[in-house]
């Protein structure tokens, strides 16, 4: 897959005129110490040298540019999560742990997290690639043209891709399950993904307590009581309404 995070796509050691190489893994000059959380963080450290933009996208419901890019030959996705001025140390400093949580979740139906790409200026995820992209977007652009038996099989993804969320120790609660966060690929599989420690980033670089859309989430995540996998449950309901 896509194990090639925090090391050149043509692997090797020694020194390099852009970075330096410590074990396979690339620091390079945009970093400052400010921005070195740990040996957990460089493991999932992508160079920016590996990354070529190749368009801006603007898609809906996001709070953070988003570009398609090449890593290493292939396709991927740079979400750009905040500036990292914006972020406060507690969020720094669980950087690295929580980013090789994500990163080693695989399942089919979760959106893979490539690596991570920091610098002096922002903090973005890199991820797998969906060509067409969010369900919502799908659902507003192909409505006509979509039969029973495909839409069956995206909410079956998505509830698979949700399950494996729950099933892990502890479980993992999106809190944000909607159609913008479920993505679509060429083969018209659809995964889950913008879960965890990327949405907490974003909702603290924005001084913002509040999670999600409100007519996706659960009445109790937008009142603050306690609240368990359940609320997913609410969100994929949304989700079926719009299937």
């Amino acid at each position: 897959g896509w194990r090639w995070c925090g090391r050149r796509c043509g692997g090797g050691g020694g020194d390099d005129a852009d970075g330096s190489v410590d074990g396979d893994v690339v620091t390079h000059p945009g970093m400052t110490r400010m921005d070195e959380p740990g040996p957990e963080l460089l493991e999932w450290l992508v160079d920016p040298a590996d990354l070529t933009t190749l368009e801006d996208l603007h898609g809906e419901h996001t709070t953070g540019a988003v570009h398609r890019a090449l890593y290493c030959g292939l396709e991927v996705a740079v979400k750009v999560l905040a500036t990292a001025g914006d972020l406060p140390g507690a969020a720094k400093s669980r950087l690295g742990a929580e980013t090789g949580v994500l990163a080693n979740l695989e399942h089919p139906n979760i959106v893979e997290l490539v690596g991570l790409q920091i610098d002096k200026h922002m903090v973005s995820l890199v991820m797998e690639w969906m060509e067409r992209g969010s369900l919502f977007s799908v659902l507003h652009t192909t409505q006509g043209s979509m039969g029973w038996h495909l839409r069956l099989s995206l909410a079956h993804d998505a509830a698979t891709g949700v399950h494996f969320l729950h099933s892990q120790t502890p479980p993992i609660i999106h809190r944000d399950l909607k159609s913008p966060n479920l993505l679509v690929n060429r083969d018209w599989v659809c995964k889950v993904t913008d879960f965890g420690f990327s949405r907490e980033l974003e909702a603290m670089a924005a001084a913002n307590t509040r999670v999600g859309s409100p007519a996706w989430v659960a009445p109790e995540v937008i009142a603050g009581t306690p609240y368990a996998e359940k609320v997913d449950v609410y969100g994929f309901g949304i989700v079926l309404w719009e299937l």
